[in-house]
């Protein structure tokens, strides 16, 4: 994400004007004055800032997108998790609201189930299973919402519905993305802002209840690698997180059955790591080592 930093943190864009009587303008404090313009004689020709997304890729403007919208998921499914968890117990699965009352319906159970079936290494827990359109229910749900959501995301969000319309606007930005469609500049500009603002509710309920060192610091959240290799980190909450690509113990608990693969002299292999996309890059350092027999090398940032 460092072409982010770039574009926000690199540059100072200033109004710029087209003669040199207004250009002397520039050189006085115009702090909370606006310049005159003279509209019709070719005086005062103002170039504005730019959107910085314009400057962006379109590949680099849907990754942005994905990567905001991930991290929301991630900060939702925890909270979620969490809640049931303190209110239901750790089989809060099968629990009920209210006698003859479900905490969680049968159709979203059976989806759920469905899904870790088919990929289990992908969802590992039952939590990892939700989605957008889970996170809309169980948020918004009527009573769950006032028993236990709306002290956490009010008074940012004046109720509710608000949170709903902001999670389907997420949503079909997310929907749009993963079936290789194109995004506009303002659905990037949703994913980002509308991202950030929920999850910091999230950070702010978790520094309430005197959580904030144990969970609001940046984590990896995903491990990509050149053979096509992606392992999303689904217990934020486990320190630390070790991954062995090739054999060795699994995160998600199973066996190291992983196939292990030849490389030759002069192929080149490289790996991606994402950090939490709510903390911005200047907040953090990452530290990395490599070891291969007697060949070591360690540095920060890209290597």
């Amino acid at each position: 994400m460092a072409w982010l930093n770039r574009l926000f943190y690199d540059k100072n864009k200033k109004i710029t004007f087209s003669n040199t009587e207004d250009q002397a303008c520039e050189k006085q404090s115009c702090e909370g004055k606006l310049p005159r313009l003279d509209i019709g004689k070719n005086v005062g020709r103002v170039t504005m800032s730019r959107n910085p997304f314009l400057d962006l890729k379109e590949i680099e403007l849907r990754d942005l997108s994905k990567h905001q919208i991930d991290a929301l998921e991630q900060w939702c499914r925890r909270l979620i998790d969490d809640i049931f968890k303190q209110n239901y117990g750790g089989f809060y699965i099968d629990a009920e609201v209210n006698p003859g009352q479900p905490l969680i319906k049968s159709s979203i159970k059976r989806t759920i189930e469905e899904r870790r079936k088919q990929d289990p290494t992908r969802f590992p827990r039952w939590i990892d299973g939700i989605v957008m359109e889970d996170l809309e229910y169980f948020i918004c749900r009527d009573d769950l919402y006032s028993k236990y959501f709306r002290k956490i995301f009010e008074p940012f969000y004046s109720g509710k519905e608000e949170i709903r319309f902001v999670l389907q606007r997420l949503t079909a930005v997310r929907n749009r993305i993963a079936h290789g469609n194109a995004i506009s500049v303002h659905e990037a500009e949703q994913a980002l802002c509308y991202s950030n603002d929920i999850v910091g509710c999230c950070k702010k309920y978790y520094v309430s209840i005197g959580k904030d060192r144990e969970y609001n610091v940046p984590v990896f959240t995903r491990i990509k690698d050149s053979l096509g290799t992606d392992y999303p980190r689904f217990r934020l909450e486990y320190y630390p997180w070790e991954e062995y690509f090739y054999g060795g113990p699994r995160y998600d608990g199973g066996i190291g059955d992983r196939p292990r693969p030849v490389f030759h002299s002069g192929e080149n292999y490289k790996i991606w790591v994402e950090v939490d996309g709510s903390f911005h890059e200047n907040t953090y350092v990452v530290s990395w080592k490599y070891e291969c027999g007697k060949h070591k090398e360690k540095g920060n940032g890209y290597g």
